[in-house]
């Protein structure tokens, strides 16, 4: 917990924020109030009112699980009076137990403001709440977040709560709250700060939960986006067991918010924007006429994909496979003729970077691919095999024979 080591004038004399005076004296019990924090020391957060004095609210409000504090000097708030202390203005983000008479009981009700109860036991169709000297029902679809709860016994007797004030009637005798309402109230507000930070281009920080066949979720400080599996990495990824090579479960990862969609909570990364696009500066790198040799990467119907470095393929139209004798016509299923992985002799036809596309032609025939096995193997029979000699013999033949 941060403690400044301040008194309560030091803070007042620091001059601290902007804050337009507040006539203590004009407030009543569960007004609310806009502040700002003037400070925190011994367990206190001191509040700017512009006047002589600094209001004071429990840090034990604001405090983690963790020991660690969600606000910090500066920060804005929205508090409610709860009355004079020999310390001070006293104000609360909430109303506790202490505080519950009927009149706070009423004017929370009035404004909407957060009360912390004590779960006093299970009824027919909720449960009995106490608030203070007060007795209150909450429905059973009223208890727990979005999902309520699952099943009885699930909520303990004895467990503080906190809770709005849905119904108050007769003076206070029949009071009805709820949890969920309040839990999706401050769901709101927390989505509302998120939004500020987490935009479309912005980078962000956060930890892997789970990993599924279409991607990655990570954690974002309490919201959960997904990296689609696509936007990874550059490479193709081919499944879960692959994935857990690069992003095990509750490793850091840096990424770009591709998409934000708030009326569903639900946010897209990509790591891959990170990396630097291979591309960039292909048309200074390859030239048509040069000569590569990769493997097959993909087969389609219109042709054959060659990967020329990471991230980078070419393309070897059916049209170019025909004309180099590869295929016998347009209407071959090319996936039965290439195989994913292997060799693949080319030469570069055409590069358009913009367009990410380079178009490939087959560096040789199927006749020269022949030619050139048959000599590597040895001719039979004792005769010297020439390939070029077999190859022009083979050009006359055709000649002869259109003749």
């Amino acid at each position: 917990m941060e403690n400044t080591g301040k008194t309560q004038n030091d803070f007042f004399e620091a001059g601290i924020g902007e804050t337009k005076s507040i006539d203590i004296r004009k407030l009543s019990k569960g007004d609310k109030i806009e502040t700002t924090v003037a400070g925190i020391s011994g367990g206190i957060i001191f509040l700017d009112l512009s006047a002589k004095t600094e209001g004071i609210l429990d840090a034990s409000e604001f405090t983690e699980e963790d020991g660690s504090l969600k606000v910090k000097q500066g920060d804005t708030l929205s508090v409610y009076f709860t009355g004079e202390s020999p310390d001070g203005p006293k104000f609360t983000s909430r109303f506790n137990s202490e505080d519950s008479g009927v009149e706070i009981l009423g004017q929370a009700y009035k404004n909407n403001i957060p009360v912390e109860g004590t779960v006093e036991k299970e009824i027919k169709g909720g449960f009995e709440i106490k608030l203070g000297k007060a007795r209150a029902f909450c429905p059973w679809s009223q208890m727990g977040g979005k999902n309520g709860i699952k099943e009885s016994g699930e909520i303990p007797s004895g467990k503080k709560m906190t809770f709005l004030i849905q119904e108050f009637k007769d003076n206070g005798r029949n009071i009805v709250v709820s949890n969920r309402a309040f839990v999706e109230q401050e769901n709101k507000k927390f989505i509302q700060e998120m939004q500020k930070t987490i935009r479309e281009g912005t980078e962000v920080e956060g930890t892997v939960t789970s990993l599924h066949p279409f991607g990655a979720f990570v954690d974002l400080g309490g919201i959960q986006a997904l990296i689609p599996v696509s936007e990874i990495c550059r490479r193709k990824i081919s499944g879960v067991e692959e994935m857990k090579e690069i992003l095990p479960e509750g490793k850091r990862v840096k990424a770009v918010v591709l998409k934000t969609d708030w009326n569903h909570n639900k946010v897209s990364l990509s790591m891959k924007a990170l990396e630097r696009d291979p591309w960039t500066g292909v048309s200074e790198k390859y030239f048509p006429g040069d000569r590569i040799s990769g493997p097959v990467s993909k087969t389609a119907d219109f042709g054959v994909f060659v990967a020329l470095e990471e991230g980078v393929e070419g393309l070897v139209h059916i049209t170019e496979l025909e004309k180099a004798g590869l295929v016998p016509d347009s209407k071959t299923n090319i996936r039965k003729v290439f195989t994913p992985g292997e060799n693949f002799n080319a030469e570069i036809l055409s590069v358009d970077e913009s367009g990410r596309r380079i178009s490939l032609a087959p560096a040789e025939s199927r006749e020269q691919t022949e030619a050139t096995q048959k000599y590597f193997n040895g001719a039979s029979d004792g005769e010297t095999y020439n390939p070029f000699a077999e190859l022009l013999k083979k050009k006359n033949n055709k000649k002869t024979f259109n003749i």
